[in-house]
């Protein structure tokens, strides 16, 4: 049994049927968030909407000086969350998805001549979605390039889209494979 996953998940199914059954997982999305807020205008009838900000969530006053630069209202700042299913689309097995940072450090042994050099240049933080399978089994899937704009990246011997992790778009592909 185990225990129970600490990020959200709804249980559906496909069609209603028995053995379809699959937990939808919702994986925040780092360094970006969505913003609710009501306009401020009194000419005009108090609207509501929604916005996704690539500003990280610890930047609050940016991101308030942002809104009440065009005139809104913010109501909440909740991280950006996707929703992708617990299967695998390397292994085919079920897990539990969430992404992770990938630690970029250099810890090869230079000669003492180049160990300056090696120091002075940083590597940027990288974000792979990772499907857990269990305490020892990992599947790095794709990774996740935050800016400019949200985008994923394949590895390179992997010929999957990414639109197969997320869930309006892979229903066909969940079916098929809970058929099996």
């Amino acid at each position: 049994m185990g225990r129970k996953p600490s990020n959200n998940f709804q249980e559906m199914t496909i069609e209603l049927k028995k053995g379809t059954e699959f937990r939808l997982f919702d994986v925040k999305l780092p360094l970006s968030c969505k913003v609710t807020f009501e306009t401020t205008d009194p000419k005009i009838v108090k609207l509501q909407g929604e916005q996704v900000v690539n500003i990280p969530l610890t930047e609050k006053t940016k991101i308030k000086k942002l809104f009440q630069d065009k005139g809104h209202h913010i109501l909440k700042i909740e991280p950006n969350t996707m929703q992708v299913p617990e299967i695998c689309y390397s292994c085919h097995k079920r897990g539990i998805p969430k992404i992770e940072k990938k630690n970029t450090k250099d810890k090869r042994t230079r000669n003492w001549k180049f160990k300056e050099e090696a120091s002075l240049k940083p590597r940027a933080p990288e974000y792979w979605l990772v499907f857990t399978h269990n305490s020892r089994k990992k599947c790095r899937i794709s990774r996740f390039i935050p800016h400019p704009y949200p985008s994923w990246r394949s590895q390179k011997n992997s010929k999957f889209p990414y639109t197969k992790f997320m869930f309006p778009y892979n229903t066909g592909w969940i079916k098929s494979q809970l058929s099996q």
